[in-house]
């Protein structure tokens, strides 16, 4: 390989460093592009495991309270409005 000579060996290395930093930073973005990611699934999986939870703790406490078995269900027929979560709760709104 044919280096060039004075300040062109100063810029062929210049540049060469540049290029080297740019992939460094580049692979960097992208390591933290995937620590974000798995940071967020790892987010969305103990707000889902809460939601199971304290859902299934709410549906055992409605069998044995009649009380907050009328308020969920009050609740269920004021903000579950969409057809296919309605017929997924069907059972529980068609309870009194």
């Amino acid at each position: 390989m044919v280096l060039p000579s004075g300040s062109r060996v100063e810029e062929y290395v210049m540049a060469s460093e540049r290029r080297s930093i740019d992939q460094r930073l580049e692979q960097a973005r992208a390591k933290l592009h995937q620590l974000e990611a798995q940071a967020a699934t790892r987010k969305k999986k103990t707000a889902d495991r809460q939601k199971i939870i304290v859902g299934a703790t709410v549906i055992n406490a409605m069998e044995a309270d009649a009380e907050l078995k009328g308020r969920v269900i009050a609740l269920l027929n004021q903000y579950v409005t969409r057809p296919l979560d309605r017929a997924a709760v069907a059972q529980w709104l068609s309870r009194t």
